[in-house]
């Protein structure tokens, strides 16, 4: 049980309490919770790629077109992993030779 509330409280939190638009007296919460997981650039990138690809196969499975699919895959990698210095979304390069 302790490993489980030290995890917690590793993670950053923040609640926010603001007014919804369109007035009315609605009342909105932002919950945001971060946590960094140190890991190699290429594991990372591997992740994030193969995540948006099962996304867009569940999204064709789902019956969105091909090339919507397709669409939303490139994206949502371009929103996780925007383009390196020099532009384009090639796998970093680790240094290995």
């Amino acid at each position: 049980m302790s490993e489980i509330i030290d995890q917690i409280s590793q993670a950053h939190r923040a609640v926010r309490a603001g007014s919804g638009s369109g007035g009315g007296g609605t009342v909105t919460r932002t919950v945001v919770v971060r946590r960094a997981f140190p890991a190699p650039i290429e594991d990372v990138w591997e992740f994030i790629t193969r995540s948006s690809a099962a996304w867009g196969v569940a999204s064709g499975q789902a019956g969105t077109s091909e090339a919507e699919a397709a669409a939303a895959v490139a994206e949502t990698t371009a929103f996780y992993l925007p383009p390196l210095p020099g532009g384009g979304h090639d796998a970093p390069d680790s240094g290995a030779a």
